[in-house]
Formats: structure tokens, C-alpha cells, sequence
């Protein structure tokens, strides 16, 4: 049996197509997204002038990119490369997030239903809240707040370098429902952007390196969530 590491012509194709139209058009903002710690102001026109298929999230009436022999996985990875190969910028306009992903792992059938389904099928960004200003991924260490109050929950608490926290849809937060009960008393609520007491202290901090990605600070202050349909079980 022969195992081969190639992937086929079509998809090579593809990707060099994306690949040179990033160099072109996706590098020269470079500067600009690094400077200003935010994608270019035109970057939606900037995606429209690629001459081939790729993945949007902001808009369902463009062609997606199509199947290849190589499998799902594959392609993704060489879409992803051959995009940012231009310039980092591109991946904070053109990635979901990863929020939806644990309600569509953890969350009942209604919360799917309510939380997943709508950005799989008609597109957006969604945030994972998780850091806080004294731990990084230490989960046993998780500070903010969770305290039942009739029909809600009211969260409490500080969460750092959220990935897109500032302009998703909605962050799943990660909240200490009782202390005393250890891991098992962390649970996760889906937070809507608007919602009251949700505050995004600071858009993008400030970084070494990748600036244009933004990695928000976020505040819950007094932040009531509905409790039968956003504590993600």
C-alpha cells in the first residue's frame, strides 16, 4: 500500500489562486491593520475581489468553497494558510470564533437550536470567555460569579484576552455557580452583545506581535442572563 502526502491538483490550485491574491491584496493593509490594531476599514471589499471561493461568515450569497478528494480537514487548513499568507489581519474577519462550537458540544437541544444553528447557517462570530486577569487556562481558578435570582443568573467578574469579545454575537462565559462544589460548580452562559451589564473594557490590548487580532478585556457587572435558555448544561 502506498501512502502519499500530496494533496491533489484542484485543491493546490485553489489554494495558489488564494495565495496570490493575498499577497496582492490582503498584504498591502498589513501596516495599516497593525498600526490601527484592527482590520482595514474596507476589509469586507477587500475580501469581495478574491477571484476564488472562500469561507465567509458575513455573507451567504457567495459561493462556498467547493469539495475536494482531499477531505474536509485538508482543505481547510490549505484555504487557511493560503489566506493568511498574505497578512495575520485576515483570519479575525474571516474566523467564527469557537463560543458556538461549546454550546453545539455541551448545550441542550433548545440551546443548539438558539445559540448554534444561527451561526452555522447564517453566519456571525461567537467568543469563549474564559481567562481571567490572575489565571490563564487554569479552569479550577475561575473567579467570576454566577448567583441565581429568580428566573436569572447575575454574573459578576473580569475575563481577559477574549478573542473577538469585543464584536461577536455573543461570548460564552465561564462562571463559578457555588465554590464549594469545585470544578463541577463551573458552568457556561451565553451572553448577547448589548446585553446589560455586559461591558467591553478594552477592544484589543495591546501586544507584541499579531495586533490586528483582537483580544478583548471584558467586564460582567451585575449581567443578567435569562436562566432556562443560556446556562449551558
Amino acid at each position: 500500500m502506498t501512502l502519499t502526502f500530496e494533496m491533489s491538483t484542484p485543491l493546490v490550485d485553489h489554494g495558489h489562486a488564494i495565495r496570490e491574491w493575498s499577497l496582492a491584496c490582503v498584504r498591502p493593509y498589513a501596516r495599516i491593520a497593525d498600526t490601527q490594531h484592527g482590520p482595514p476599514d474596507n476589509w469586507r471589499e477587500v475580501l469581495d475581489s478574491c477571484p476564488v471561493a472562500i469561507s465567509r461568515h458575513d455573507r451567504r450569497d457567495v459561493e462556498p468553497v467547493p469539495d475536494f478528494t482531499d477531505g474536509r480537514w485538508i482543505k481547510e487548513l490549505h484555504v487557511v494558510e493560503s489566506l493568511t499568507y498574505g497578512d495575520i489581519w485576515i483570519s479575525d474577519v474571516q474566523g467564527q470564533g469557537i463560543g458556538h462550537l461549546v454550546v453545539n458540544l455541551t448545550g441542550t437541544p433548545e440551546q443548539i437550536q438558539r445559540w448554534y444553528r444561527p451561526i452555522v447557517d447564517e453566519g456571525g462570530q461567537t467568543a469563549f470567555a474564559l481567562t481571567e486577569p490572575h489565571f490563564g487556562s487554569d479552569t479550577s481558578m475561575v473567579a467570576t460569579t454566577a448567583t441565581r435570582d429568580g428566573d436569572t443568573w447575575v454574573l459578576n467578574g473580569t475575563k481577559m484576552y477574549c478573542s473577538i469579545g469585543a464584536h461577536a454575537q455573543y461570548v460564552v462565559v465561564f462562571a463559578n455557580v457555588d465554590k464549594s462544589l469545585g470544578a463541577s460548580g463551573i458552568k457556561a452562559f451565553g451572553v448577547a452583545k448589548g446585553t446589560p451589564g455586559f461591558i467591553v473594557a478594552k477592544a484589543n490590548e495591546d501586544k507584541l506581535g499579531i495586533r490586528s487580532w483582537q483580544t478583548s478585556e471584558l467586564l460582567f457587572a451585575d449581567c443578567k442572563c435569562n436562566a432556562s435558555s443560556l446556562d449551558v448544561r
